[in-house]
């Protein structure tokens, strides 16, 4: 797999440093990201019968690893389209904001003003690293 250091586009230092100063600290919020993306990811497929589920009583269903999903916490009661329009949205903002966070943690809160890459740029960095 080829990786591209997408945070470098704008300033070829910038390093995720806080991710060991406070190794515990850190995992934990990475692993509650990660929990809320994979509980939206489940929703956004399954909502028809994560709705059966709660229709029955089922107030939390848990995902492997411990993931808990909350029922109440969603609307479950949609068409699975627009299920799956409005939870990739969330998803999508679930990540955004994780990113977000994360260059302020790095104590690098301009980079949320920086414009990322086109498509074609990424086209371009793609071919340069393989």
């Amino acid at each position: 797999m080829t990786r591209i250091p997408y945070h470098h586009r704008s300033d070829k230092q910038f390093s995720l440093s806080f991710v060991s100063l406070n190794a515990s600290e850190t995992r934990e919020w990475v692993d509650e990201h990660i929990r809320e993306s994979k509980a939206i990811a489940t929703v956004r497929r399954k909502n028809v019968l994560l709705k059966l589920l709660r229709n029955y009583g089922v107030t939390e269903v848990e995902r492997r690893k411990g993931v808990v999903i909350e029922l109440d916490s969603y609307d479950l009661d949609m068409p699975p389209g627009d299920a799956q329009q409005r939870y990739a949205e969330l998803h999508q903002n679930c990540w955004i904001n994780f990113v977000e966070n994360a260059v302020e943690r790095a104590g690098r809160s301009e980079l949320k003003e920086t414009e990322g890459l086109s498509k074609r740029e990424l086209a371009q960095e793609l071919r340069r690293s393989e």
